[in-house]
Order: structure tokens, then sequence, then C-alpha cells
């Protein structure tokens, strides 16, 4: 039995941040409790005792013990010692290949040594069933411990014959034979009728040749096919009548009476008849609602909310968190309910339909493992689980049926397109079922019980002094419910799951230690698809979870509500689109903007070229000739006072005017002369080209 569940009863003692109390007695929705810290009697309400528990801030007694239970402190643990139903030879192959795999889940091996490791492994240490081992059936026994951490799964499946090879002939004379058996009130055992069928074979063989005798079928071939042939109502018709032969047939068709709540919980699941909208990506899609429901007072218990067309056991886990833990964000995140959700508890029997999804190895074993009992309907008898029925036709007429986007039946539809009137996303979705369920299912009067399930509740928790239980931390039935366990490496931006990043500060303390000490980050991560607000990442040392969130700002960039659950569905697709929408653009789009970069490369190119040459050119103008017509550039001219240039101005002017010149015939040879100016010297004499001798027209001879 699982000891990790603790009930609010006298002497239960518990921890609220810094003050210890120890409960007195319970009362409607409170309770009595002595103050420890302060030797006080004090009255508790019962919902914010609630509170305090979800928030992480109420720790029982016995959970404040470092080494407390290993069970309670890591719950799969308990899981993996529940060997009674295995013989030994099963036993000691699941410790075989546990110890194959122990050295990597334990990081004392790398994966590049895996090979190695495989290769050098003692054949006589080896499972029997695995007397080569390979890497790839290697990391699929890592993968199932990492998905259930539990020995038993490591375990190979049962095989079986997928078909009967049996003759034709042979199937028919077993039929004849036992379908005689069954209209006799005598009752002749599995091995008569084999002896009976062995006798008719051998006689008919002994007058066929040896091509065409018949073969031997064995005895356990034939118990298995009288077991499928069998009809026992001929013959319990003959012993008790008709009656009581129908009676046995269609069993009871009348209600089970329950004596007191949680003493059976019918859950079942249904495709709504409404579709939901996703705002940002405008698509529709259809969920299935899973839904629990008390038999005893018709109070619901919880709920769970996919987006496939049918659930599994992990789903079945998810729902059944719901139920187990009090429902204290209602009045938060649900302001327009206006009565509490109460229903909170461990069921004592669960109750359902012969669907192969619940008829599931792991929910059967979780159920086992916390001590509630499983009771499967039969075949198409769902009155047997009446109650959860009529809830779902309740919620499909007056809730779903009268609104828009609808799947009304198909003779009904016509010209109606529910996918154009879909106008609810997910998080309304949840409001509508809390507002449904709350208000209309378990604070409203019903006609067939004859009052208010919330009363009846109450009443029955009172009257029946039925306890509720819930575990140690509200953590510890989380990991058990996980739906998901991988490997995952932490980096500085955190864990990276299901495109989005994960982080705490405990989580990064954890990464410098990894780092430090062994070089690898790569973590155990579990996880419940129905909230992936908080992730658990598996502190191997210290044989511990430590948490992990959505980094600010993760969620809201893909338009996701932190403040209401987070589906692992709505966000693996809303990331997964993204990186869909990127791959199958039009590719088109980025041809062209690459082609008109590498045009502007091209043309910015041409346009430097043209500029360099013209830079040349102006550069080469620039440079002074210095000749008699242009004369000397003035920037060559030595620099002088604008004072003295006017004054030597004036000067030369007053001496050209006082003095005469004088007018005489200059020979040839002195005009030859006559020095060539210097640059910035001006010319040195005064030339009267009038008193020149005749310029010629330069004719050879003259």
């Amino acid at each position: 039995m699982c000891n990790m569940f603790v009930r609010f009863e006298y002497g239960t003692r518990f921890r609220i941040d810094d003050v210890e109390y120890e409960v007195r007695k319970v009362l409607d929705h409170a309770f009595e409790v002595m103050n420890l810290s302060y030797k006080e009697v004090e009255l508790l309400d019962e919902q914010n005792v609630l509170f305090a528990y979800e928030k992480g801030r109420l720790f029982f007694k016995e959970d404040e013990g470092e080494n407390r239970n290993q069970d309670v402190q890591d719950s799969k643990d308990g899981l993996e010692h529940d060997l009674s139903q295995y013989t030994e030879e099963q036993k000691e192959e699941m410790n075989r290949r546990y110890k194959v795999i122990e050295p990597f889940i334990t990081g004392k091996i790398k994966g590049r040594e895996v090979t190695s490791y495989l290769k050098n492994y003692p054949i006589d240490q080896r499972p029997e069933s695995m007397p080569v081992l390979s890497p790839a059936s290697f990391y699929r026994l890592v993968a199932l411990w990492n998905k259930y951490e539990d020995k038993r799964r490591l375990l190979p499946k049962d095989r079986g014959p997928k078909f009967r090879r049996i003759d034709s002939e042979l199937a028919k004379r077993i039929s004849k034979i036992v379908h005689t058996a069954d209209n006799k009130a005598e009752k002749l055992n599995d091995r008569q009728l084999y002896k009976e069928f062995t006798k008719q074979i051998r006689k008919d063989n002994e007058e066929r040749d040896e091509k065409n005798k018949l073969p031997n079928v064995s005895e356990s071939t034939f118990r298995r096919i009288r077991k499928e042939k069998m009809d026992p109502y001929p013959r319990n018709k003959i012993l008790y009548g008709t009656a009581k032969a129908d009676l046995i047939k269609n069993g009871v068709s009348s209600e089970t009476v329950t004596s007191r709540p949680l003493e059976i919980v019918e859950i079942d699941w249904t495709p709504i008849d409404l579709l939901i909208r996703d705002f940002d990506l405008d698509e529709t899609r259809r969920p299935t609602l899973l839904y629990a429901v008390d038999k005893h007072t018709g109070y619901p218990l919880g709920f769970h909310i996919i987006l496939k067309s049918e659930p599994n056991a992990q789903d079945l886990k998810q729902l059944l968190l719901h139920c187990t833990l009090p429902k204290t964000y209602l009045k938060q995140l649900y302001p327009m309910v206006s009565f509490d959700w109460t229903a909170y508890g461990k069921p004592e029997n669960i109750r359902l339909d012969n669907a192969k999804i619940n008829d599931s190895r792991d929910f059967e074993e979780l159920c086992s493992f916390l001590n509630i009992g499983l009771q499967f309907c039969e075949v198409r008898s769902g009155f047997e689980k009446g109650t959860v029925e009529g809830d779902f036709h309740n919620m499909d007429m007056k809730i779903f049926h009268a609104n828009e986007g609808t799947l009304l039946p198909r003779d009904e539809r016509d010209q109606y397109d529910p996918t154009e009137k879909a106008c609810i996303s997910m998080r309304g979705l949840y409001k509508i079922i809390h507002v449904g369920l709350v208000e209309l299912r378990a604070n409203n009067y019903n006609r067939g019980r004859r009052d208010v399930p919330a009363h009846l509740w109450e009443k029955g928790l009172k009257e029946c002094k039925v306890q509720r239980k819930l575990p140690y931390k509200r953590q510890y039935l989380e990991l058990l419910l996980a739906t998901q366990g991988v490997q995952r490496k932490i980096t500085p931006k955190g864990i990276e799951l299901l495109g989005n990043f994960f982080f705490s500060d405990e989580l990064n303390q954890l990464r410098l230690r990894l780092e430090r000490e062994k070089g690898d980050t790569t973590v155990l991560v579990r996880y419940g698809d129905a909230d992936l607000r908080t992730i658990f990442v598996r502190d191997q040392k210290e044989k511990r979870y430590i948490e992990a969130y959505p980094r600010p700002g993760s969620l809201e960039n893909k338009q996701i509500d932190r403040m209401y659950p987070v589906l692992a569905e709505v966000l693996a697709y809303k990331c997964n689109k993204n990186n869909s929408d990127y791959y199958h653009f039009d590719e088109q789009v980025e041809e062209n903007a690459y082609e008109s970069i590498r045009e502007i490369f091209s043309s910015e190119k041409e346009e430097y070229r043209v500029a360099k040459r013209r830079r040349a050119r102006d550069e080469a103008n620039e440079i002074p000739f210095v000749n008699a017509l242009s004369g000397v550039p003035s920037h060559l001219v030595p620099a002088v006072e604008k004072a003295d240039l006017i004054k030597n101005i004036e000067d030369a002017t007053h001496e050209r005017e006082t003095i005469k010149p004088v007018n005489r015939r200059i020979s040839s040879i002195e005009v030859g002369k006559i020095d060539e100016p210097k640059p910035g010297e001006g010319i040195p004499y005064d030339v009267d080209l009038d008193s020149l001798p005749e310029w010629g027209n330069g004719t050879k001879g003259r």
C-alpha cells in the first residue's frame, strides 16, 4: 500500500511557513488546530490551508525530515520494488537489463564509449534474452527507463502467435463438439471433450490415405477454441430457466448503489460537439474531453482536454492528477464562477469502460501502487457508468449545441458550416467547462438525486466521515503521474523542450556544477502533458528533482497565456507551425532578395569606379603649368601683407609718373639679353613696344 498520502485528522502535524500546527478537530470547511509555536488554539479555514498547500508553503511533519521514506522522496522508486507478481527468472532478467544501462544513466560512461562498453561487457552477466548487446537495443532500454523509471518496463514483451494455424475442417469439428456440450445440462470438462475430439479424428484417419489424413491438434489449442466458441446461455436456460439465464447473460441494468463519496469515481471521454479556433493561426480543432464524476453524489471531480481523437494512458494520468489535487486556482483564474469547487481526494475505485486505451498496464499498475481499485464495465453496458454518460449528454444539449461553432448531426447541418461559426479559443473553452461543471452541474438542483450535488457531497463527507488524502507534496504526485521522460542538455538559456526554453536559478546552478564536475550537462526531464508551466529536472547526484519554468516572454511570444494551463500539444503545435511556415514559405521571395543584393553590389562597384576616375582627372587639372600666356598661378606667388602691397603699388605708380622714359633704340643684342623672369619676380624692365624695330614676317633670308 502506498504511504505517500496523508489526511487531515486528529494529531496530524503540519507547518505553514515558520508556524507549526497540530490538528485537534476537523470541522465543516475548517480545522481546529493547536499553534505549537505560540501554544494557542486557532481555527484555520480549509480553503486557506489548501491554498498554502498548493503554493508549497505547507509541509507535513513526516515531510520535513531530510531522509524521509525514499518512496516518498522519489515516488517512482516505490513502483520498482513491487515485484510480487513476477517470477524469479523475470526478476533476474529485469535486474540484468538494468545493470547493462546503469553506468550510462548514472553518467559513468559517455555516449562515445557505449560501443566499446557493450563489446567488452561480460558474457556471463548479459541478460538471457540479449546474448548479443547492440547499441540499438541499449538505447531502446535507456529510452524505456527515461520514460518510466521502472525496471519492470525493461522486460521483453510476451510474444505469441498472431493467428491460429488450424485446418478449417478441424475448426468446424471442434465447434460442433462445443455447441453439443453447451446444450446439455451435464457439464463436461475440457479434457473429456478433447478426448472425444481425438477419438473422432483417429477413426476418420483410419479410412484416409497418408496424404489426406487430418493433423493433430494440441489440447491447449482445443481449450482456447472452446473458450472462444462456448455459449453458457443454453445450458443456463436448462438449469435455471429463461428469466435467470437472461439475467446472467445481460447483467443487472439497475444503478449501482454506493454509500459514500469517492467510493466509486466514473471516468469516460468523448469528442465534444464544438469546434475551437486558434485566433493567431485562424485554424479550427475539435477537442476531446476526459471527465471524472463521483458516483455517489454526482459531484464533478476533474477534467482534462486534449486535441486528439482518442486519449491514452498518459492522458488518464493527467485526469487523475486533476481529480486528486485541490482546485484553489478557481477564484483567481475564473472569477465569473460564483461557487467554490471543493472536490479533491484519492478515489477508492475507478470505473471505466472496455475501450482498449483503458485496458493499459501502465495505468493499471499506477492505480495498484496508489491503492485504487479498477472496475471495467461489461461490453455495451453503458448504464453501468450512467452518471458520466448523462453529464456528457447534458453538456452537449445545454452548452455546446446551443452556441455557435457546434457540430450538429449531419442530417441537420445542411448549409450550416461550423468551421465558419467557430469563435471559441482554448482558453474560452476552459472557462466554459468550469462554469458548466461547477455551476450548472455541481451547484444546480438534480431531480434524479432530489438535491444539489454540492450539498450531497458536503453532507456525505461529514456523515460518512470521509477523510480525504493528499500527497505529502503535490510535486510527488505530479512526478508519479508525469507522462513524459526525456533527456536534454542544460544550456545557459535553459532546457529546450517542444520548442520552448525553461529556466530557473536552481537549474542554472545545476548546469554550472555539472560542467565543473563532469563536463556533460545531459539530464533527465519529466513533465505532464496537461500543464507545461512547470517541468522537473533530475539531479542524479542529490537524488532529487528540481523545478524549471518557461522563460519570461517565451510563452507570450507564442500568444500563450501563462496564467492558464499550457497543453503540450498546443505548445508543440505552435512551434511546429512556425517551423512549417518557415520551410514552406515561397522560396522565390528569398531568391529575389539575394539577386537584388547582388545587383546592388554590382551597381555600387561601377559607381565607385566612375568616382575614382573623376577624382583622378580633378587632381590632374589642379597641377600648375607656368607659361607666358597663363602667367604664374596666384597660389605660387609669395604671400605679401596687404598694406605693403598697396604701398608698393602706390610707390611704383608715383615713380612711373615722375621719371620720363628715355626713347632710344634697343639693339637686337640687348633684347636677347633680357633675362627670363623667374616665378614670382615679375618682368624686370619696362619695354616700350613702339620703340622697337618693325617686326618682320619671319621669312628666311631677309
